[in-house]
């Protein structure tokens, strides 16, 4: 043990030395005998057991990859290299891991190399084919979607996807927050995929996406995938976050639709606001209401409106995507004077967030 001890302070201090400009007459003097430094030989300082995860996501910064092994040390170690990337930085844990942090240049490919240097310019190369795949490291494309342009939004919920664009920006960009709205998010021109040890899974806001199923193609697109939506809080700038082939990217949300920004998607985490009209009448009913706001079906049985609790049945003019017409049912119970919560719940799709402009008054009479 005391040999050990002794053995690993020499080589600690050559390391010092080393690093502060010490002679060559010094170096030759020490217990180590370097020859051959042009072509590396296999350190014996320094050894690689395991690099994980084994995919990581390729042309993306700040990816983080654990190597363990035995010898780790700050003072032993000169230098960290992954194939396929310019300037990976690494950080020593321990004796036995130490993590490396990717730059943006890892290009896309199978069997990378990690190389660790030693003081006496000697390395450890994981192997990435070894028995039991411990040491496998793969740079995986990242998952793409569909660019927002003037003609396509690469995210709505699926009972608009067939709409026209200027009725997708008002309908269907919107999924309620009690969940349940399933949504269509189309993929970039490299497609998605699954596989049992692959699954394709996305998430809203933080919150996962059930029956993520993957569908088709989607003209030159690529292909898209549907999922349904859990219950979530309001949020009108949700991240989206796929994953693809065992590599995740997170998606920024962009505002309007019309701009072609690579990397954002237009989607709305909330109910959609609704303003009524008349705000009051007779609390024997019979008048006619006009609601406006946003996300409303072309088809009128998909629309259903109440009012404090009581269905209000539909009338002309047909729906649009942003007006309801309907006409309160005829009552005389006095239980209705005072101000109740008029809701539309599209099926399918969303229902209306409660505000201020949601009420409509019933008026003794």
């Amino acid at each position: 043990m005391v040999s050990i001890r002794t053995t690993t302070h020499k080589r600690r201090s050559l390391g010092r030395r080393i690093a502060t400009g010490t002679t060559l007459a010094a170096m030759a003097a020490s217990t180590f005998l370097f020859t051959n430094q042009a072509e590396a030989a296999t350190s014996t300082l320094v050894t690689i057991t395991g690099v994980g995860p084994h995919l990581v996501t390729a042309l993306t910064a700040n990816q983080v990859i654990t190597v363990t092994g035995t010898g780790f040390d700050e003072d032993v170690i000169t230098g960290v290299a992954v194939a396929g990337c310019t300037a990976p930085s690494y950080i020593v844990v321990s004796p036995t891991s130490l993590v490396v942090k990717t730059d943006n240049t890892c290009t896309v490919g199978a069997g990378k190399v990690v190389t660790i240097t030693d003081i006496a310019s000697n390395t450890a190369v994981s192997v990435p084919g070894a028995t039991g795949g411990g040491q496998a490291l793969s740079f995986i494309a990242a998952p793409t979607i569909a660019t927002a342009s003037a003609t396509v939004r690469p995210v709505v919920t699926l009972n608009g996807a067939g709409l026209a664009y200027a009725d997708q920006t008002t309908a269907a960009i919107s999924g309620t927050t009690k969940g349940g709205t399933v949504v269509k998010v189309i993929s970039g021109a490299t497609g998605f995929s699954t596989s049992t040890t692959t699954p394709l899974a996305a998430s809203l806001g933080g919150t996962p996406l059930t029956a993520v199923t993957l569908v088709g193609t989607n003209g030159t697109a690529g292909n898209y995938f549907t999922g349904v939506l859990g219950a979530h809080a309001a949020s009108a700038a949700p991240v989206l976050k796929i994953t693809n082939n065992g590599v995740s990217k997170s998606f920024a949300y962009g505002a309007g639709g019309a701009s072609a920004v690579a990397g954002t998607h237009d989607f709305t985490y909330a109910g959609s606001s609704i303003s009524v009209s008349p705000t009051s009448g007779p609390s024997a009913g019979g008048n006619k209401l006009t609601i406006t706001g946003s996300g409303f079906s072309l088809t009128g049985a998909n629309d259903v409106v109440t009012v404090g609790g009581v269905a209000c049945p539909l009338t002309t003019p047909a729906p649009t995507a942003t007006v309801i017409n309907c006409t309160l049912p005829a009552t005389t119970q006095s239980a209705f004077e005072g101000p109740v919560v008029v809701k539309v719940a599209v099926t399918g799709g969303l229902t209306s967030v409660v505000s201020p402009t949601s009420t409509y008054t019933y008026l003794a009479q």
